[in-house]
């Protein structure tokens, strides 16, 4: 009889790997170089936290409102006290794609047409005290501008093309379009008074390498001009004789049109190679996460800025396809908003109200932006996808034997490999443990959901390998 022999059998390593906390779209890392908690593509999700919440949705007025029967472009608050009661007379006003403007009692009603206000392109809206009045100011860039105050409208013709206008200084400034542009400003206390004086309205010429004029806005005291290619701060007060353009460095790329937002200790402006961030001295990027995820060059942008946050709009100028990215100043809380088919944002700034609203021009309506899982009472799907990683485990095949993580709600859970793929759905509260038992090198994640409330965080994986 033989001898019996011991056999050895080897035992697989093991490593547990936490993602610590969920972060949103980081294209600065590789998910092989430590990045897999940094997500390829998020959006409708919130990472503030670190965990992955629901995000700003819209909630719908219901019949509060009543909207033109015709496709909404752009949405303004008319802030106004009636001269003659003296009492709160707000607004909520449209431009629609017939050309005419609609208001409404910001109390509810239906949007009537005024039929004096009349534009063949999107105008721009500010505020102004004329004569004693709040008035509006409207504006688009076909030679003319009008004055709005609840009841008459009064219409300035052969004007320059405008493209941007602000009020500073008591004078109302724009800037005309083309490369060979000039800031305008009219007479002090007198938007009506273009007459070219030393003593009354006047313009400064500021053709040179710079490029096309994008913008001006009134900003810390002074006036910043924005080219296609740098920024000018202009020092306009009293007298005209003593005005002075100072010409700022920027090292960024071509300024996007209408993307200037102005957030208070801030402006925000979108470039052809981001986003950025500026305090009336210097430029910073707040978009460097973001690199390779939105085409600026390809896109359309309009912002808004709310409660600490700054929400861009931007639209594929090829795709159609719209998205909303909000992002506080320094770009470290971001997120994208997936949901409808959203044109334009106003800051509700009322009496004793503070709001965003929201208009969707294929549902014809307005909504509040609001945390909500939901958008139009349907709940908005939400994805956060990870890199592909292999977790730092040189074995060329490793099982991934579990996945661990808190949750409330119901989601979708789904790993990839080269060799398979599994999908889970999880629906519970408090602490879940899935097995997938799947092989393979290179590893992505995805957690989806439909659910109008949803929280997932704390997600580690278990591998199991052999050297």
């Amino acid at each position: 009889m033989g001898a019996l022999r011991k056999l050895s059998v080897s035992r697989p390593n093991k490593s547990k790997m936490s993602f610590g906390r969920f972060y949103g779209v980081d294209l600065r890392t590789d998910g092989e170089t430590g990045g897999f908690n940094r997500a390829s593509e998020c959006y409708n999700f919130s990472t503030a936290d670190g965990a992955l919440k629901i995000n700003d949705g819209g909630v719908g007025f219901g019949e509060k409102y009543v909207l033109p029967k015709y496709e909404p472009i752009s949405l303004y608050f008319y802030k106004r006290r009636d001269s003659q009661t003296g009492k709160i007379a707000d607004l909520l006003m449209i431009y629609c794609n017939d050309g005419f403007i609609y208001s409404c009692p910001y109390e509810g009603g239906e949007f009537k047409l005024i039929p004096t206000l009349h534009f063949y392109n999107r105008p721009i809206g500010i505020l102004y005290n004329y004569n004693g009045n709040d008035a509006i100011i409207f504006s688009s860039n076909e030679g003319y501008f009008r004055i709005y105050d609840g009841s008459t409208t009064i219409t300035k013709t052969k004007m320059p093309i405008i493209n941007s206008m602000c009020m500073h200084a008591e004078r109302l400034f724009f800037t005309s379009s083309g490369i060979d542009g000039a800031l305008w400003f009219s007479d002090d206390f007198d938007p009506l008074n273009w007459n070219v004086s030393l003593s009354e309205a006047g313009f400064i010429d500021m053709s040179d390498e710079r490029g096309e004029m994008i913008g001006v806005v009134n900003f810390a005291n002074y006036l910043f001009v924005f080219r296609s290619y740098g920024i000018s701060k202009v020092t306009a007060y009293a007298d005209q004789t003593e005005f002075s353009v100072t010409h700022l460095l920027t090292s960024c790329g071509k300024i996007v049109k209408n993307s200037i937002v102005n957030c208070g200790e801030y402006l925000t402006f979108v470039a052809s190679d981001g986003i950025y961030r500026f305090d009336g001295y210097s430029i910073s990027k707040i978009s460097e996460h973001l690199n390779g995820k939105i085409d600026f060059l390809s896109v359309t942008a309009k912002g808004v800025f709310f409660n600490g946050y700054v929400y861009y709009v931007f639209e594929n100028t090829k795709t159609g396809e719209k998205t909303i990215l909000k992002s506080n100043l320094s770009g470290g809380d971001y997120s994208f908003i997936n949901a409808g088919d959203i044109c334009d944002f106003a800051v509700i700034n009322a009496e004793n109200e503070y709001r965003l609203f929201g208009v969707d021009k294929t549902q014809k309506c307005l909504f509040e932006v609001v945390k909500s899982g939901k958008y139009l009472d349907v709940p908005t799907e939400k994805v956060w996808r990870s890199k592909k990683s292999d977790f730092g485990i040189t074995a060329r095949v490793k099982n991934l034997t579990e996945i661990a993580f808190y949750v409330k709600g119901k989601c979708t859970v789904t790993v990839c490999s080269e060799k398979g793929q599994r999908e889970f759905t999880v629906n519970g509260k408090g602490r879940t443990v899935l097995r997938p038992n799947l092989k393979g090198n290179i590893f992505e994640f995805e957690i989806k959901s439909n659910e109008e409330e949803v929280e997932v965080s704390g997600l580690t994986v278990t591998f199991s390998y052999y050297l």
